[in-house]
């Protein structure tokens, strides 16, 4: 049976908590909906509630995804949504033989304040030299292969790319597109500018990301740059923690998680909705444990329980 098919349709537009007091017709399916905040500031949120009803309800949708399996008089569902930056709309549907109810609510994401892009790693890019190392290296390629890479490399918000822009950063971006007659090879690397050194150094010859392509066909170049974006992501991961305990003069203890933390990234303090400070890595323990020193404190000191996020 069609959605347009039915008859009774009633619908509840209230935003949050268990008010079904619209749905008014007794042969319409109610549903109930526990509370849900109207702003969050994570990636996904959880509706739980129930549909109940004089017939057996037949299907319960999220935003068109069935959220049940079976029939009965009432149904409880336990749903997970993935959420978009800003407003999103979510439409709950419930059936029963001939009848549908419909409840929608709104709930806006926020980013956190200390994950927002104007705080993220600022990398200063210096143009990609090309070289040719035949007749028939493709320079042309590799000399566009550098803004495809950039696009890709800020797409996914985590790191801010400077040009010129007078603007200081902590890092250098800089590398080397090898044009060839069998393809394009290209090289990248991070730099500290305040000590000179590459970042993730593991010998004297350095840290490099490089990857390889045998076409130089735009649509491969941009697939490359992608390839070689997400390698940026992993060498570099975000990591988070918690503010467990100050130690000292602007000195913290922090537990930190999501990957291998380097000692020289930068990382900042906060909340939801503040920026406290930047700081830096004293030392680096077991288990994810790692002090922190502040480097430019704004306002009042962080507490327990505050976030920690690399840049």
């Amino acid at each position: 049976m069609a959605w347009n098919q039915f008859s009774g349709i009633s619908s509840d537009s209230g935003k949050f908590g268990i008010a079904t007091a619209s749905q008014t017709s007794d042969s319409s399916p109610r549903i109930s909906l526990d509370e849900v905040p109207d702003v969050v500031f994570s990636e996904a949120v959880t509706l739980k509630g129930m549909v109940s009803g004089e017939d057996k309800i037949r299907e319960v949708l999220i935003n068109d995804i069935p959220v049940h399996n079976g029939t009965g008089h009432a149904i409880f569902f336990n749903h997970t949504l993935l959420l978009d930056e800003g407003e999103n709309t979510i439409t709950i549907r419930a059936r029963e033989e001939e009848t549908e109810s419909v409840r929608e609510i709104s709930v806006i994401r926020q980013i956190p304040e200390i994950l927002k892009p104007s705080y993220r790693c600022a990398f200063k890019t210096r143009p990609f030299e090309t070289v040719a190392f035949s007749d028939m290296g493709n320079v042309s390629a590799g000399k566009s292969f550098q803004p495809i890479f950039l696009d890709s490399l800020t797409e996914k918000k985590r790191f801010q790319i400077r040009i010129a822009d007078g603007m200081p950063s902590r890092f250098m971006l800089q590398g080397y597109v090898y044009a060839t007659r069998h393809g394009l090879e290209v090289v990248a690397e991070v730099t500290d500018v305040e000590t000179s050194r590459i970042l993730g150094a593991e010998d004297a010859r350095g840290f490099w990301l490089d990857i390889y392509t045998e076409s130089d066909e735009r649509s491969t170049l941009a697939s490359v740059a992608g390839d070689l974006s997400e390698k940026f992501h992993r060498a570099f991961p975000l990591v988070s923690g918690r503010i467990a305990e100050k130690l000292g003069k602007n000195l913290f203890r922090a537990e930190m998680e999501g990957g291998q933390i380097r000692l020289e990234w930068p990382l900042l303090v906060g909340s939801d909705a503040k920026f406290i400070a930047n700081a830096d890595i004293d030392e680096q323990r077991a288990d994810g444990v790692c002090l922190i020193r502040l480097a430019n404190l704004k306002g009042s000191e962080p507490q327990e329980g505050d976030q920690v996020a690399g840049e």
